[in-house]
Formats: structure tokens, C-alpha cells, sequence
């Protein structure tokens, strides 16, 4: 009896983990994706930012699609069709990136990569719900805890993707880092359809009980974090998209030193994710609207430093994209998870909500359309300026774009959130 109850325990604790590692998915194909492809499809095929950028939102569009309209469905759907079929079908489509370099046909390269990535982003990301919804129904009693992780792990999966990219780009080629992140959300999928339980128990399952995005859009503290994260996830996008070509015209950096510079932003933020969160619990006069309004003051202050240095007056030196890309990082980690809290302390403090698995679930996909939205935006956007006026001078009109966001949230917090404390 013991050795079965041992052995049950080391499966759901192997289990959780697996389908933790689906958690990395988001932060994993942005960084992976946006850290090499820019340079070559630039340099290999002339793509402008511009085109650049539309196909890196695809992605994200595929996002809101599955979050909008499948989210209740891929419930339904069960173990093996999210996770068997479309996590497969994603990991394969990541894996195929690697072969685009063997199409000489223009036309076709284009419409390769537009397919490859439609694929890659419904598959991937139809499996990060399911997984998350199975995290939230398996383990119920630590949901708390659980949210938090789910979140940094989108973190590590966007801080190690071009570190350990950058490494396979150097040892074996272009290939290789796609080959081998499909190769491992194959494995992930396979061994999660074959363990976990074939439906959710869906736990409110009576649909007038459910809370509602249009419940979520009524509360203007509700709108300000949705807005806020679609500022920070448009500013990251347009800095890890543009700011690889940049740092190698303008600083002259080495393939090895851009990965460094982009990849200080989500390092610091792991760092500062795990330490606001103490810092929320153990002092009294610091609470997760503070670190949300700090937080979105310090990305303005990142991209400063990135890149308008030199029309602010500041001197050109290779240390300030470093400071800018490691003030991003604490930014990310002042907002992510504070920024849950204060969503789930505005739907129960001042909505009147229950916290439930369902609330959970709908605060997450909110905040998580919010950096889908704002990762169409950035890249765009940010592509579009960059090509007419430049990086510098885009990444100036980014950062003026965050001080509305920042007096909102100042006001918010002021004056209707602190009466509820």
C-alpha cells in the first residue's frame, strides 16, 4: 500500500510538471521566435520590420481567437484532443520553422511561414489553456500558489529561450533551437495526453455563475490593468522584435551579446517576480497596486535608456541598453503577478465575486488578451515607425505613450481602491 501510494505521489508530482513545462509555451515561442528570425528574414530575404512583425503576431492573434471563443469548448474537448492533436500539431509546426531555409521560391517561403505559424499558434496555444484549466482543476486546494507559478513560468520560458537559442544558434545553426523547443513540446504533449484524466470537472459548470468578460470591462480598475498590460506587452514586443538589428548596427554587438542584452529582461524579472511577492507580504505600506503603478513607471523609464539616449542628451554608451533592458525586468516582475493580485482582490473586495477556479481562469485569459492585444500592437506599430523615423525616435513616443496609463492608475489607486483596504 505504501509503495503504491508512493508511486501514485511521484506521478502527480511528475505530472504537474509537465504540464507546468506547457506553461512555458507563450514566453518560449515569443522569445525563440523574435530573437532570430528578425535578422533572417532581414538579411536572408529583405523583409521590412513592418513584415516582419505581422508574421510574428500571428501568434498572438491565434491567441485571442482560442481565448474569446474556445475557452469553454477546449474544456469539453478532452485530454487527447487538445493536448494529443493540437499540442502535436503545434510542436511539429515549431519544429518545421527549421526547414524554411530550403524554399528558394519566394512566394512559397511566405506563404510557409504564414501556415507554419497559424499552426504553431492555435496548436500551442489551445494546449497552454487546457493545461492551465487541468492545473486549476487537479489541484484545487494550492490554485493560489499554482497561478502564481503558471505565471513565472512564462517568464523562464521567455528569459531562457534566447540564452539556450543563442547557444544552439552558435553550436549547430539557425535550425537547431527550433528543432529541439518543438522536439520537447512534442514529448510534452505525448506524455501529458497519455497521464492526465481524460475531461476536466468542470467545477462551475452552470454558466449564469460564471463571471464574465463583459463583468470584467464594467470595473474601471478592471480596464486600467488591461490597458496597462497591453502597454507593457506592446512595448516588450516592439523592443524584442526591433531591438536585435538595432543593438548590431547602432552598438556593433555580437550575436552572443544581443541574446546577453534581451535576455537581462526576463532574468532580472524572474528575480523580482519571486521578490515583490514577499516584499507584498512582508511590508505593510507596499502593496500590489503600488507595485503595478511602479511598475509601469519603470517600463517607460526602460525604453528610455534603450534607446532615445542621445536625443534625451544622455551619452552613447553600451551600458545603457543593458540598464534599459534590466529596468524592463523589473518592471515585468513588479507587474505580473502583483497584477494578478490586484485583479483578484478587485473582483472579491469591490465586485463581490467569489474567488473560485472560474475567476481565476477569466482573470488569467483577461490579462493574457491583454499582452496578445498589445503584442499585435507593438510589433506593428512599433514596426511601422521604426522603418520611417527610426528606433530611437519610436521608443521615445513609446515611453511618452505610458503617462496617461501611469495617471489612471495613480488615480484609481488613490482614490477608489485604497477605500477597500
Amino acid at each position: 500500500m505504501e509503495c503504491h501510494s508512493w508511486k501514485t505521489r511521484l506521478r502527480a508530482a511528475i505530472l504537474l510538471i509537465m504540464l507546468m513545462g506547457f506553461q512555458l509555451v507563450p514566453g518560449w515561442c515569443h522569445g525563440l521566435l523574435e530573437t532570430f528570425y528578425p535578422i533572417v528574414a532581414m538579411t536572408n530575404h529583405g523583409w521590412s520590420n513592418f513584415t516582419i512583425s505581422l508574421v510574428l503576431v500571428i501568434f498572438s492573434i491565434s491567441r485571442i481567437i482560442v481565448f474569446l471563443g474556445f475557452t469553454h469548448s477546449i474544456t469539453n474537448w478532452g485530454t487527447r484532443t487538445s493536448l494529443g492533436l493540437f499540442g502535436t500539431v503545434g510542436s511539429v509546426a515549431q519544429m518545421a520553422f527549421a526547414c524554411l531555409e530550403l524554399i528558394d521560391n519566394e512566394i512559397v517561403y511566405t506563404i510557409a511561414v504564414i501556415i507554419l505559424r497559424v499552426l504553431e499558434g492555435f496548436g500551442l496555444n489551445i494546449a497552454f489553456v487546457y493545461t492551465y484549466n487541468l492545473i486549476m482543476d487537479l489541484y484545487r486546494d494550492k490554485r493560489t500558489a499554482l497561478t502564481g507559478v503558471t505565471s513565472l513560468m512564462a517568464c523562464i520560458g521567455f528569459t531562457f529561450s534566447p540564452v539556450i537559442g543563442s547557444f544552439l544558434y552558435a553550436a549547430a545553426g539557425y535550425p537547431t533551437p527550433f528543432l529541439v523547443s518543438g522536439l520537447v513540446f512534442l514529448l510534452l504533449s505525448v506524455y501529458c495526453c497519455l497521464e492526465s484524466p481524460p475531461h476536466i470537472n468542470d467545477v462551475s459548470s452552470s454558466p449564469e455563475r460564471r463571471l464574465t468578460h463583459r463583468q470584467l470591462f464594467s470595473n474601471l480598475g478592471m480596464i486600467l490593468t488591461f490597458v496597462m498590460n497591453m502597454y507593457e506587452s506592446a512595448v516588450a514586443m516592439f523592443y524584442t522584435t526591433n531591438v536585435a538589428v538595432y543593438l548590431h548596427k547602432y552598438y556593433g554587438f555580437s550575436s552572443y551579446m544581443i541574446g546577453f542584452t534581451i535576455a537581462l529582461y526576463p532574468i532580472v524579472s524572474f528575480v523580482f517576480m519571486t521578490s515583490t511577492i514577499v516584499l507584498i507580504e512582508k511590508c505593510r505600506w507596499f502593496n500590489s497596486a503600488y507595485s503595478v503603478v511602479f511598475g509601469t513607471t519603470m517600463y517607460m523609464a526602460g525604453i528610455i535608456f534603450v534607446g532615445p539616449v542621445e536625443l534625451l542628451g544622455l551619452p552613447r554608451h553600451y551600458s545603457m541598453p543593458l540598464i534599459g533592458s534590466s529596468l524592463m525586468g523589473i518592471a515585468y516582475g513588479l507587474i505580473t503577478n502583483p497584477g494578478l493580485d490586484l485583479r483578484m482582490n478587485i473582483i472579491t473586495k469591490i465586485m463581490a465575486q467569489e474567488d473560485s477556479v472560474d475567476s481565476r481562469t477569466i482573470v488569467q485569459q483577461q490579462m493574457l488578451i491583454g499582452y496578445a492585444i498589445g503584442n499585435i500592437c507593438g510589433p506593428i506599430i512599433g514596426g511601422v515607425l521604426n522603418d520611417h523615423i527610426g528606433f530611437q525616435l519610436t521608443s521615445l513616443i513609446f515611453a511618452i505613450c505610458g503617462f496617461p496609463i501611469v495617471i489612471g492608475l495613480v488615480f484609481y489607486v488613490v482614490i477608489v481602491y485604497s477605500k477597500y483596504q
